[in-house]
């Protein structure tokens, strides 16, 4: 059987890990429950990582936060939309599917034991059904006990990607698999659950699931992580010769260096996760010598999970563009408690 490089890579650290325990397991594979018994319940006086070795707003993203509201509503660690009825965890998402094709490694975060794992449910695409997942909402992922009664668990990994085995012994920031699109996913990410006494604990607030919203309290990372919570992520923008479906910036979101003068038009666009209603996103486009091209504004008139915008023009017939180089700035504006607060992206393109 061939092995793609990642593959092969997560195989040779799998036999290094494995050599430093001076053990070997039987793989056992058990299926993955949502509502797993749990410890007693103190954090780590140095709190948690995060399950993934990335930069929170510039290569990975907080894309969904547990629900705290009962019944139909949806109420996010800090009171606002960024969550759906009845989500138990923290969605740590990737900029697209190319980017996981490449392998993004999921981590430990914190020592502990493998107690849990799945590691055979098959990986999708963008869209699935619910009869595909049905019971296996997580998909592939593992369950690690640590100390103190705490419990972590990693859903969505890619298939065939975990070589940690139960009973293994894992240290902080250890890899344990990667991420996939296995289970109840439609974009690229590992959602984490924390677990305390069989309870659900929001790591954004150390809170109990369900138990209140509100971010006044210290989130259970460690300081290093710079997490805190955010109510919208501008996490993308491009130049493109059409206006792009979701679909083609949730498969690859790379912008292209060059487009051709005969393009049929030149759009720029941004993606943003959580879209906050009251919100704006000003785009602009300037054209070689720094003149402007376009300049919009766009209102988020309604709170949307995911949300796409973009300014362009067609071009006229028998005309080409002036060739150059184009620059665009996506800002996105928000309300915060303390005033405005904004995040921007700067791109450019060439027409040769």
């Amino acid at each position: 059987m061939s092995l793609s490089p990642a593959l092969k890579s997560l195989a040779v650290i799998k036999a290094l890990h494995k050599f430093q325990q001076g053990v070997e397991h039987t793989r056992r594979v058990l299926v993955i429950s949502l509502t797993v018994s749990g410890l007693p319940l103190v954090a780590s006086a140095e709190g948690f990582d995060l399950p993934l070795n990335c930069q929170l707003g510039e290569n990975c993203w907080v894309m969904n936060y547990p629900d705290h509201q009962p019944g139909p509503n949806v109420a996010d660690s800090a009171c606002g939309p960024r969550s759906y009825d009845g989500h138990t965890g923290t969605d740590f998402a990737i900029r697209d599917l190319k980017k996981m094709s490449r392998g993004v490694d999921v981590r430990a975060i914190a020592a502990g034991t493998v107690w849990r794992l799945r590691n055979d449910a098959n990986d999708h695409g963008l869209t699935f059904s619910m009869s595909e997942v049905e019971r296996k909402e997580c998909g592939n992922g593992v369950v690690i006990r640590h100390a103190d009664g705490w419990e972590s668990q990693y859903c969505h990994l890619r298939r065939g990607s975990i070589y940690v085995d139960l009973d293994d012994k894992v240290l902080r920031g250890d890899t344990i698999g990667q991420i996939g699109m296995s289970g109840r996913t439609a974009f690229p990410h590992v959602h984490l659950s924390l677990r305390k006494d069989r309870q659900l604990v929001d790591p954004a607030n150390g809170r109990g699931v369900g138990k209140g919203c509100g971010t006044k309290e210290k989130s259970l990372f460690r300081t290093e992580t710079n997490f805190r919570y955010h109510r919208s992520r501008l996490y993308a923008a491009g130049f493109a010769a059409s206006v792009p479906t979701g679909t083609k910036i949730k498969t690859d979101a790379r912008t292209p260096k060059m487009i051709a003068v005969d393009a049929p038009a030149l759009v720029f666009w941004a993606a943003i996760f959580g879209a906050a209603k009251g919100s704006r996103m000003h785009l602009i486009i300037k054209k070689p010598g720094g003149g402007k091209f376009i300049d919009k504004n766009i209102s988020i008139t309604r709170n949307q999970a995911w949300r796409m915008v973009y300014i362009g023009r067609k071009r006229k017939a028998g005309k080409r563009w002036p060739s150059g180089r184009y620059r665009g700035t996506a800002k996105l504006i928000f309300e915060t408690n303390g005033g405005k607060s904004s995040q921007t992206q700067q791109i450019s393109v060439d027409i040769p």
